[in-house]
């Protein structure tokens, strides 16, 4: 610690100006509002015919995970530690999803509502699948696996992205869905994109800036296309002068 470090910090300083950034992959084909539709679809099929089997048990957890990344799309790490009661809590309202300033990378507190339709998705969970996973009446975690813990963060993802390639035909990882949501919401409308900040849980407004530049863009792009269909829509000059005579 007594020795000067600052060659370290030039060298890093060195290859950030030389890295290029990575492209980013296209968002999926579909919108938030479609893929909800789907797995809610999914959830209401698996339980009219029957949760019976441990492959079906998972089938339906994965999905309600998947639907949670869409309602709260939330970091990985604090998808695998939620805990029921600690985090998830039950309010007269509906679910709520709550993690204290310690358990979030920014360190700032994060609270998200999740959708009313989602109470009776949660409840058949919790109530019917979860505890037929073994071992679910050890521990409070929310995601249990079939080795008797919760899922570990690898295993998650993993199965995220399995479960997304077939329910909508792209693997999307659980990062990804965070720039769905912020996406969706620049393309609402500007205002909306600076929403983004607080429901990703970003500290500094540059990490959003992004999205609202974009939002920026879009309306500015519809702005010159509803123009220029007015004036196509508006009869020229010439054609108003011949009309006259």
């Amino acid at each position: 610690p007594d020795r000067d470090w600052r060659w370290l910090m030039d060298l890093g300083n060195r290859l950030k100006s030389w890295a290029r950034p990575k492209p980013e992959k296209p968002l999926p084909r579909l919108t938030p509002a479609e893929m909800f539709r789907i797995v809610i679809h999914e959830m209401d099929t698996i339980a009219e015919t029957g949760i019976t089997s441990a492959k079906v048990n998972q089938r339906y957890r994965d999905t309600l995970i998947v639907a949670t990344l869409i309602s709260a799309p939330i970091r990985v790490r604090n998808l695998a530690m939620i805990e029921i009661a600690q985090h998830l809590v039950r309010t007269q309202e509906g679910y709520h999803l709550r993690f204290v300033a310690s358990e979030t990378k920014t360190h700032q507190a994060l609270h998200l509502v999740l959708p009313d339709m989602f109470t009776t998705y949660l409840e058949r969970y919790i109530s019917e699948v979860r505890p037929h996973f073994p071992s679910a009446d050890t521990h409070k975690g929310l995601w249990c696996g079939q080795k008797g813990n919760p899922l570990a963060h690898e295993t998650l993802y993993n199965a995220v992205c399995s479960r997304t390639k077939t329910l909508f035909g792209d693997a999307i990882n659980p990062h990804r869905f965070r720039s769905v949501a912020a996406s969706f919401l620049a393309e609402s409308s500007p205002s909306d994109a600076l929403l983004a900040r607080p429901l990703l849980g970003h500290r500094r407004i540059e990490t959003t800036e992004a999205y609202y530049v974009k939002a920026r863009q879009i309306r500015s792009s519809q702005v010159v296309s509803d123009a220029v269909k007015q004036i196509k829509e508006a009869p020229s000059p010439l054609s108003k002068r011949r009309l006259e005579r």
